[in-house]
């Protein structure tokens, strides 16, 4: 009896450790939906692809600093917060790449007018 006792708080930690796992999760996803079309909505179309660079770069360093804090592993099967740092990063890179040095420098001067 002490058994199926000790059984069921481990399975309702899991569980609740799952759900809170998956609101985060939510949570994390949702405020990265709503800051892209915040951004889509607000940077003109010009600037869209440097600020998106600047955007997934802060995105990458958020989930990095998440996975410090938390004492993430780096060789854990599944995706970590380092993969999703990672690939933020990649992402990063990429559209910085592909923005043309204008636009980028177009985009700090609108930023510096703003202070």
């Amino acid at each position: 009896m002490g058994t199926s006792n000790a059984a069921d708080r481990t399975a309702s930690t899991a569980r609740d450790l799952l759900f809170g796992a998956r609101a985060v999760a939510d949570a994390t996803t949702a405020a990265v939906i709503l800051g892209l079309i915040g951004m889509v909505w607000l940077v003109p179309a010009a600037l869209l692809l440097p600020a998106f660079s600047l955007y997934a770069t802060g995105c990458a360093a958020v989930a990095a600093a998440f996975a410090w804090r938390n004492g993430a592993t780096r060789r854990d099967h599944g995706v970590t917060a380092w993969d999703v740092s990672g690939a933020c990063m990649l992402i990063g890179i990429a559209a910085g790449m592909f923005s043309e040095p204008d636009t980028v420098v177009q985009l700090f001067r609108l930023s510096a007018a703003d202070h």
